[in-house]
């Protein structure tokens, strides 16, 4: 194995930060989703997996754009005493 497939395998990469930020990224978009779909898809099946695993992931999102600048206002109704 040469000396660059060695340190790019071990993420030794004498403190370039912009190379390790983007495989630690890239690395995790692909491994967590992943392994959350394998989990879903072993103990459900493959289709049920996936539709469950995308609910999730467009729940995640709207969630996100929620918190994220659009405006929520508070619950109008009010009790009768």
């Amino acid at each position: 194995m040469t000396a660059l497939a060695h340190a790019v395998l071990a993420f030794n990469l004498d403190w370039n930060i912009e190379i390790r930020a983007i495989l630690v990224v890239g690395l995790a978009v692909v491994v967590l989703p992943g392994s959350i779909y394998m989990i879903l898809a072993t103990n459900l099946g493959t289709r049920l997996g996936f539709l469950i695993a995308m609910a999730g992931v467009f729940g995640w999102m709207t969630m996100r754009s929620n918190a994220n600048g659009m405006p929520i206002s508070a619950p109008t109704a009010r009790t009768r005493e």
